[in-house]
């Protein structure tokens, strides 16, 4: 999340938005995702993994 609100002041908030999560889910999740099967080359498969999710999960359209 600090990366996250790091962000968020880069681009001038003080928020952070849906948006900035899913810019940064995959250079700060993928490292952190082991996915076990017979080739794995390198984080290709994880970050296929990450941007699947972020691709199937609805963005909130309003501040829960």
């Amino acid at each position: 999340m600090k990366g996250c609100q790091a962000l968020a002041a880069i681009k001038g908030r003080d928020y952070v938005i849906p948006e900035d999560v899913k810019e940064l889910a995959v250079p700060i999740m993928s490292h952190r995702i082991i996915v076990k099967n017979e080739i794995n080359i390198g984080n290709n498969k994880a970050q296929s993994v990450i941007n699947d999710i972020l691709n199937t999960v609805e963005t909130p359209l309003e501040k829960i």
